[in-house]
């Protein structure tokens, strides 16, 4: 009887631990946010001592524990999708390292990071030398992106000495059909403006948009809200 408890507390933890992950979606699996990281300790800790337990009450405690960090997981997953200032909250804003060839002491600290490990994770993108960077982003997700400068781009401008523009970061004017007026007003261009590029290309409600981002080059870009799935590939 003892063993038939434990297989079957296993199970509901194994069980709790899919359905959960299900829920939260595949972000998850491919990449952690920090609420995401401890989270996930947690519910592997409690999964472990109900899996192992012989009390049917530490079980069923543990049962319930794993239920509501299961459905905090899925009201924070909920949050960030849907609300740009939630988003920010609960999973962070990328922090500008370094840009123009510039590296910013104050991001730095802000993202608690040192130069040494600043080094080896452009080392680990492939810029053994940070001259050749033009753009260092640290991302929520720990990783860091980064836009090298225009002649050391990996494409031949340089051998064929054609001229090359710097690269900047594409401006976001639309993120799930909520218009980003901060980031407008940072390019020098208003709603109005918005507004009437979007009829150009027939878009009737800006809440048609999914995301519509504004390049270095002058050219709005836009990738409408659809609610097709893609196919299985298996």
């Amino acid at each position: 009887m003892r063993y038939l408890f434990v297989f079957i507390a296993a199970l509901v933890s194994v069980l709790m631990m899919f359905i959960t992950t299900k829920l939260v979606g595949y972000r998850q699996i491919s990449e952690l946010s920090m609420w995401d990281y401890i989270n996930s300790i947690t519910l592997g800790s409690i999964a472990a001592d109900l899996a192992i337990s012989e009390d049917i009450e530490v079980a069923l405690d543990c049962f319930i524990a794993m239920v509501v960090y299961g459905a905090f997981t899925l009201l924070f997953s909920y949050l960030t999708v849907k609300s740009k200032k939630a988003r920010g909250f609960l999973v962070g804003y990328p922090i500008v390292l370094m840009e123009n060839g510039i590296m910013y002491r104050n991001s730095f600290k802000k993202a608690k990071l040192d130069l040494d490990e600043f080094l080896s994770m452009c080392r680990a993108a492939g810029y053994f030398d940070p001259f050749k960077i033009d753009t260092a982003l640290l991302e929520p997700s720990g990783n860091i992106s980064i836009i090298p400068k225009a002649s050391d781009r990996p494409i031949t401008t340089a051998d064929m000495k054609l001229p090359a523009g710097r690269q900047t970061i594409s401006a976001n004017l639309i993120i799930d059909g909520n218009i980003c007026k901060s980031n407008l007003k940072e390019i020098g261009k208003t709603t109005h403006w918005l507004e009437n590029e979007l009829k150009k290309v027939t878009v009737k409600n800006v809440k048609e948009i999914f995301l519509a981002t504004f390049d270095s080059n002058g050219e709005l870009h836009i990738f409408e809200n659809t609610k097709k799935d893609t196919l299985n590939p298996l």
